[in-house]
């Protein structure tokens, strides 16, 4: 198996979100190589409450020659570098050869209740991890850092703010220069068809056939990966199947669109259903709004019936206008 460019003899990895999707991907192709190395796992839960199937990825690359550490470590917690040093200086490791930072929370609908808590689950690992990070970097020296996270900083999605805002932060931590950091990559990646965080997502959302259109295998990410690596040069690119110019465009034309027909705005909906609630009328009559269609039924599904994600935005701002001007004032 080629070798990545590391030039330790024993190279040293971090893997924050360890044992998911991204994480474990590389960790088991780590260990498929010939020369040895410590792979330090880092993840939120306790190795004797880990579900099932992350019990089953450490066995299995824990029966390798290689030497592999998995800590109940929250990236995204103030003891989290303090952990991490104690775990090196018993190791006697002084340097990292590479972080891959893929911890990440799954976010909660935009149409279900999202506490403060909520949002603040999902921009820990993130932005406090990645802070963390290179809080460590000022006394352990770091040869690569690698950010992996999702492209809504690039076309925000629907639900998913808390999401825009964080991986915003790590797009513009990428401009900066990090002492005792020698290569810094961060990468936009869509999502990876065949495990992790994004696969359970949209499990019931999405058919499989989008699912692998959209998007790439772990095998292709991980040699993807290692060429990005080697490259150097490169600090921060995109990966996905999506013409990004194009549905950034498309998005851009449908809020033209939108803005051109406000003064239009449609009062009446059909819904195709007999039964349904007052909320779920109001909820109708925004989408038909923004979609400038006259029929709609309660389980439709946005995307399906053609609205952009940058529109999708503007869903979520209709509503909360709806439900602000629906509270009583004092």
């Amino acid at each position: 198996m080629e070798d990545n460019g590391l030039g330790s003899s024993n190279p040293v990895y971090l893997i924050t979100g360890g044992l998911g999707g991204v994480g474990y991907s590389y960790a088991d192709y780590l260990t498929q190589k010939e020369r040895e190395s410590t792979i330090i796992l880092l993840g939120r839960t306790k190795e004797s409450k880990l579900r099932e199937d992350y019990r089953t990825r450490l066995a299995k690359i824990s029966k390798t020659k290689h030497n592999i550490i998995y800590s109940a470590t929250d990236i995204g917690s103030k003891g989290a570098v303090d952990s991490i040093k104690a775990i090196l200086s018993s190791k006697g490791i002084s340097v990292i050869d590479m972080v891959l930072h893929s911890a990440g929370v799954g976010a909660k609908s935009a149409m279900k209740d999202k506490t403060p808590g909520d949002i603040a689950q999902v921009i820990g690992p993130k932005v406090l991890g990645i802070e963390n990070l290179l809080e460590l970097a000022a006394s352990i020296k770091i040869e690569r850092l690698v950010s992996c996270y999702s492209l809504t900083s690039i076309i925000p999605f629907l639900g998913n703010m808390e999401y825009t805002a964080a991986n915003l932060y790590l797009d513009e931590l990428r401009h900066r220069a990090h002492p005792n950091v020698k290569q810094m990559l961060a990468i936009n990646l869509n999502q990876i068809s065949n495990i992790g965080m994004a696969v359970d997502f949209m499990k019931e959302t999405t058919s499989n056939a989008v699912k692998t259109d959209n998007s790439v295998q772990s095998n292709e990410f991980i040699l993807i990966l290692e060429n990005l690596i080697r490259a150097k040069a490169i600090k921060n690119i995109t990966l996905s199947r999506y013409d990004i110019d194009k549905l950034i465009n498309e998005n851009i034309e449908s809020l033209k669109r939108l803005k051109q027909n406000e003064t239009n705005i449609r009062e009446t909906v059909k819904i195709t259903e007999e039964n349904y609630t007052e909320t779920e009328f109001k909820l109708a009559k925004i989408w038909s709004q923004v979609l400038g269609i006259e029929e709609i039924g309660i389980h439709a599904n946005f995307f399906e019936l053609g609205g952009p994600s940058l529109v999708a935005t503007q869903v979520v701002s209709k509503i909360n206008i709806q439900q602000y001007h629906n509270y009583p004032k004092k």
